[in-house]
């Protein structure tokens, strides 16, 4: 992955394509003032300081006091450390209240779900297993089973009763871990991978 396309990610921390010229600008190049920043960044002189003030209030960049002002980034494990920090206690209160203002008819909707989308499949699956609280019903490939089978351990651990089926994709994975602690029935050919909880 090249740089530019390493920063572009920081989209999706909420920072606008100038915002994350001004951030990578500041970080590679070390602290600026406003002008080398225009020219160095390339960005609008007039947006300058809407940008500086966005990225200090994201907690992104720090400005020395005085006269003739210098920019400077924070580092990024800091800055996004916490962004991070922000973003999952948002999502923890969201969750909580959403929890407790949904309907109780919408608690536990039976309804089968058909989900298309790879990186949706996993973390749902994922949440599935860490929130199971009797029993637990897989059928995975070897990618997908490999992403989840701390998970399903932990789950085993828990307590919980896991029944998993594998094919023969996973000959090339170590389970024997999973041997001991679920139940594995092996088929041949492929399947769609699924989970009931």
């Amino acid at each position: 992955m090249t740089g530019d396309e390493l920063f572009s990610k920081l989209s999706k921390f909420g920072l606008s394509p100038y915002e994350i010229k001004v951030y990578k600008t500041l970080l590679l190049n070390g602290p600026q003032t406003s002008t080398s920043i225009v020219s160095t960044a390339g960005v609008p002189q007039p947006r300058v300081y809407d940008l500086f003030n966005n990225l200090l209030n994201k907690g992104l960049i720090e400005i020395s006091p005085g006269k003739k002002k210098i920019y400077r980034a924070v580092p990024v494990d800091i800055a996004l450390n916490k962004i991070i920090e922000d973003m999952t206690a948002y999502k923890d209160e969201l969750t909580e209240y959403v929890k407790v203002s949904e309907p109780e008819m919408t608690k536990y909707n039976p309804y089968l779900w058909y989900l298309d989308n790879t990186n949706l499949i996993r973390e749902q699956m994922k949440n599935m297993v860490i929130n199971a609280e009797t029993e637990i019903i897989l059928s995975l490939r070897l990618p997908l089973l490999k992403y989840l089978d701390r998970y399903i351990l932990d789950a085993a651990d828990r307590g919980i009763s896991v029944i998993l089926t594998i094919f023969p994709d996973s000959d090339r994975y170590d389970i024997s871990e999973l041997v001991n602690r679920v139940v594995i029935k092996r088929r041949p050919g492929i399947s769609p991978e699924i989970m009931i909880k």
